[in-house]
């Protein structure tokens, strides 16, 4: 168990790389950090530096602020996985190496002889495809993923294919749109759905396919009567949405305890290279083609396709 008296341990401070506190799970993560950390009676310094050079100006002139990390005043370091959207795996890994020999452990992706915190991404999308054939019975089914390169964006799209090879249904690249987690770049990606036989869409993240919902409306592609989709984070926009987005659920906010925990556990010298793993949950809502079970039993829903009927091959 990790406590205050520990050899590695000289300042009683850690780090925590974020590339911004706006967005809902680096902020979950943080607290999650936060509560873990403090609660040993230790110090948390958080460095929101932006998205390695990222796609917007402004936000990577920010990646200097990564220069400040000062290794002689922090014992060890979280990194968020949120900061290598743009770049390639092994860049990534030559980023975090810079802050060695401090202790370090990653969020959301895993890094060769770094600890790591994961969250079941192909799991997730495994679940999440899987009940569109299963209890919806479709076949056509597209993938909206995320940036290619970036570890958990391809793990995710992988684990699409392999779920449609379970099935016997044949993996078809032109179903596959790219896009770059963004909202606009999920409006985009779908401009030409109209075009194609689609019966739903799974998407890598929630924020893809928020965007794609909104190109679909404009198209007059009814969800979930026409087109069922799903997304990927359970983001508070996901049950605003209109209809309500089936989505998988990540308990980010435990996965940031649970960076804590390993960290501490490191700086006392209780190392296991295993990474964990925080499985995400399906969140069964409308836009798949499901009753939202408390909005049914209030009685504020119909859904006009039932869970057996499948949507027309557009």
């Amino acid at each position: 168990m990790a406590t205050l008296k520990n050899k590695a341990s000289h300042s009683n401070t850690i780090g925590i790389l974020l590339s911004s506190t706006d967005d809902k799970f680096e902020n979950s993560l943080l607290r999650g950090l936060a509560n873990s950390i403090t609660s040993t009676g230790r110090n948390l310094i958080c460095f929101t530096s932006g998205a390695i050079r990222s796609y917007h100006g402004f936000e990577s002139q920010r990646n200097l602020l990564y220069d400040l990390v000062n290794k002689e005043v922090i014992d060890g370091l979280v990194i968020s996985g949120t900061l290598g959207h743009n770049i390639s795996h092994q860049e990534f890994l030559n980023f975090c190496k810079q802050y060695l020999p401090l202790k370090l452990v990653t969020v959301a992706i895993q890094l060769e002889g770094i600890p790591a915190v994961l969250n079941g991404s192909q799991e997730g999308i495994t679940n999440a495809v899987s009940h569109l054939i299963v209890e919806h019975n479709l076949q056509e089914i597209a993938f909206l993923r995320g940036p290619a390169g970036h570890q958990e964006a391809d793990e995710r799209y992988q684990a699409y294919i392999d779920t449609l090879h379970v099935h016997n249904i044949p993996y078809k690249p032109e179903l596959v749109f790219q896009g770059d987690y963004t909202y606009n770049s999920g409006r985009l990606a779908v401009q030409n759905l109209h075009t194609k036989k689609v019966q739903a869409i799974v998407s890598a993240n929630d924020s893809m396919i928020l965007g794609a919902m909104k190109t679909l409306s404009e198209y007059g592609l009814q969800i979930p009567e026409k087109i069922s989709v799903t997304g990927f984070d359970d983001a508070e926009e996901a049950r605003q949405s209109n209809p309500p987005l089936t989505t998988l659920h990540q308990s980010v906010y435990e996965m940031g305890l649970q960076a804590g925990k390993t960290l501490l556990e490191i700086l006392d010298n209780e190392l296991s290279q295993t990474p964990v793993i925080i499985p995400p949950r399906l969140i069964i809502r409308n836009s798949c083609g499901c009753s939202d079970p408390k909005l049914e039993r209030a009685g504020k829903v119909t859904i006009a396709t039932s869970a057996t009927t499948p949507p027309p091959i557009l």
